[in-house]
């Protein structure tokens, strides 16, 4: 009854001790593997009991554990799972491998090659003003994208009227207004309402999740043959850059137009997202198809995001930083605050709550002079307030809950000290959405690569596969190689892990393997802690002229990351909508 309640979403957080309800898991499910418990089938048992210790920390793929002092870990608990299915012993501890921080390019390519440079440079004066046209689902990397844009158009290099269009649940939310469509007819021909209304696995029931997008996608066709009847007029040959992702299959959205614009293709999810399963190998096909035509771009806003396209698809994708540029404009680190420290919102509110109920104990015993604040909770406005209410707090919590988070930059463009906890870094490749993959090229298919393995897969016991480098506790890791290294020199084949991993099954070192391509990973000046005792003493050691001293190095860092970041955006409007030919670019990288 107890993980029947977990698994309809009623957590036991507040009712339980549920770090020490999964230890006690932990112990049968070791008892019974390791001294042979009277459980009839003592393996299958023992990761039963397993499993339902993960389900317990997961909470959509996340984990409390590792903010409690209890000498076990969800990697324990997963790797052990790996080794159980593998038939190898149950260990008590398994030894866990550290990430190793790369330094790779902030943005890939750096730059135009001088021959295009000086043709960017003769433009001269536009006929008239390029239009470019934003649509997705999801505001981000779109809301970064369009403040990007806007400077760029007040620097005179180009003259640009943007046009963003977004079509999404999120339009409610009152700062993302200027985002929105503004046309009832384009939100009717996208079907927001249906969408909207069925997204969830609740909501769609037996239908799966997403169900609404899924049934818009299923006839599309239709729908672009809607938008040119209703748009074409006033825009076919006007639109010279349409920018569009999440999901990357509304970058179909102008294939009637008789002149349609250039497309660049933001991959921040997995191409697959929201397409029909009967549709997907089509799917990968077109999207394929579509962006090695020279006047169309394939764009990524992280490195994790390049490289998994690389390894499914063989496409050599650009990447760009995201920058919480709007953020950086609206505040900066003051700690006027310096006895409170801010705690994000978390992916669930679970997390925050369990930091907060042992830093507040440590609190009230006299050990922790300082208040921690649960962003929800501050006085007055909540999540709701202004990005310098924020800044004017000590140091900043932040939960790694995926490869590349807007909300990291947010805060780091403020350059305001930021912990996360560094033990649930390997998590952040196992959001559900980047886990989905579906056969790109021969690659994909080789022996241990599959993306969903069927249920009588032995590859996980093959040679070289996940569990023996798990008995060998080593991590190939790319330290030291540049981009052009990672993407010319090595064959994809020979990357140890696939980045996409079953959303049923798991993969702990292809996931902490993964995990060093994350801005988390990438990032400097960041403040990892090891659980939430650690995160206590960190905040005791580092004195306010410490984080002042890492806030300084943060600003100048992001200085650079903004300076790059929109040199590379000028580069890649003036392939894409004066050039029409983003091979220039990619042919000399």
């Amino acid at each position: 009854t107890f993980v029947e309640s977990v698994a309809k979403g009623i957590w036991p957080f507040d009712r339980v001790c549920l770090f020490g309800f999964v230890a006690e898991l932990y112990i049968e499910a070791w008892r019974q593997a390791v001294l042979g418990g009277s459980a009839a089938g003592t393996v299958s048992y023992s990761y039963a009991v397993l499993y339902v210790a993960d389900k317990l920390l997961r909470a959509n793929n996340h984990d409390l554990l590792v903010h409690s002092s209890w000498p076990i870990s969800s990697w324990d608990i997963e790797a052990n799972m790996v080794a159980l299915q593998a038939g190898l012993p149950f260990k008590l501890k398994q030894p866990q491998v550290d990430v190793l921080p790369m330094r790779l390019p902030s943005v890939w390519p750096s730059v135009l090659p001088v021959d295009v440079l000086q043709k960017s440079a003769s433009v001269g004066n536009q006929e008239r003003p390029l239009v470019i046209w934003l649509m997705s689902k999801h505001p981000s990397p779109l809301y970064d994208v369009y403040e990007i844009l806007q400077d760029l158009a007040q620097t005179g290099r180009f003259s640009l009227d943007i046009r963003s269009n977004m079509v999404s649940e999120y339009c409610e939310y009152p700062f993302l207004a200027e985002l929105c469509s503004k046309s009832e007819r384009l939100n009717e021909i996208m079907q927001l309402e249906t969408f909207k209304n069925f997204m969830s696995a609740s909501q769609c029931g037996e239908r799966g999740q997403w169900c609404g997008l899924k049934d818009l996608h299923r006839d599309f066709e239709e729908v672009t043959i809607e938008f040119e009847r209703s748009f074409g007029l006033e825009n076919d040959g006007i639109v010279d850059v349409y920018i569009c992702g999440h999901p990357l299959f509304w970058c179909r959205l102008f294939e009637q137009f008789r002149q349609p614009p250039g497309i660049i293709g933001v991959w921040d999810v997995s191409p697959s997202f929201a397409v029909p399963a009967e549709m997907q190998i089509a799917w990968t096909e077109h999207v394929k198809a579509l962006f090695t035509r020279k006047e169309n771009l394939l764009i990524s806003p992280c490195v994790s995001h390049t490289m998994q396209a690389h390894w499914l698809l063989g496409m050599r994708v650009p990447y760009f930083q995201l920058l919480g540029w709007k953020a950086a404009k609206e505040g900066r680190y003051s700690a006027l605050r310096s006895q409170e420290v801010l705690v994000s919102v978390f992916h669930t509110p679970w997390e925050a709550k369990a930091i907060m109920k042992i830093t507040d104990r440590a609190r009230a015993e006299g050990k922790f002079p300082f208040s921690l604040v649960n962003w929800e909770d501050i006085p007055g406005c909540g999540t709701s307030c202004g990005k310098q209410v924020l800044a004017n707090f000590r140091a900043v919590v932040l939960d790694a809950y995926d490869t590349a988070n807007l909300k990291l930059m947010e805060f780091y463009g403020m350059a305001m000290p930021s912990f996360y906890q560094r033990g649930e870094l390997w998590r952040t490749t196992m959001r559900w959405a980047r886990a989905q993959a579906v056969p790109g090229d021969e690659a994909t298919n080789d022996p241990g690569r599959r993306p969903e393995e069927e249920e009588d897969s032995e590859w996980r016991t093959q040679e070289g596969s996940s569990i023996a480098r798990l008995v060998e506790s080593e991590l190939l890791v790319a330290q030291g190689r540049t981009m052009e290294e990672l993407l010319n020199s090595m064959d994809r084949r020979q990357q140890p892990f696939s980045p996409y991993t079953s959303s049923t099954k798991t993969d702990p070192l292809s996931k902490a393997y993964w995990s060093q391509y994350t801005d988390w990973a990438l990032m400097p000046h960041l403040i990892p802690f090891d659980g939430a005792a650690d995160l206590l003493g960190q905040l005791l050691t580092h004195s306010l002229n410490d984080l002042k001293e890492i806030s300084e190095k943060m600003a100048q860092h992001y200085r650079h990351l903004h300076r790059v970041t929109a040199s590379w955006w000028h580069d890649v409007i003036f392939l894409v909508g004066i050039s029409k030919d983003s091979s220039l670019w990619l042919q000399k990288t």
